[in-house]
């Protein structure tokens, strides 16, 4: 499975599902933008294996970390977001906890993120301010 980013729209286009550390959401239109060095939760399936690999149909008590987080880049409106912290949470959903990058323009910004070679589909947005 290819690495995707949850939306709030149906499809792959649309604004991701993101939030504060504290868990409000925010990002896209009607909620908070996000600025310069913020800490954003962002969430989606396809992120690859994890140190320990998760057995199937096994409950976790705490998200297992990316086997090589060296592999995933992130970026928002074409700038690099630093990425703090990558893991699945449960059955193949995985939070990746990022700094949002200064210099953006407010306004809508292509979010996108590679793991292994592997890109997230175009059309997905984040809201700066």
């Amino acid at each position: 499975m290819a690495p995707v980013f949850f939306t709030v729209t149906a499809g792959a286009d649309g604004y991701a599902v993101a939030q504060t550390s504290e868990g409000k959401p925010v990002g896209s239109p009607g909620l908070p933008a996000v600025a310069a060095d913020d800490a954003v939760v962002l969430w989606g399936p396809g992120f690859g294996p994890t140190n320990p690999p998760l057995p199937s149909g096994v409950v976790l008590t705490a998200p297992a970390p990316l086997a090589d987080v060296s592999k995933l880049r992130v970026t928002i409106g074409g700038r690099e977001a630093a990425v703090e912290f990558a893991g699945s949470t449960i059955a193949n959903v995985y939070l990746i906890n990022v700094r949002v990058p200064p210099g953006l323009t407010p306004g809508d910004q292509a979010l996108a993120a590679t793991f292994a070679g592997a890109e997230t589909p175009p059309g997905v947005l984040l809201r700066p301010r």
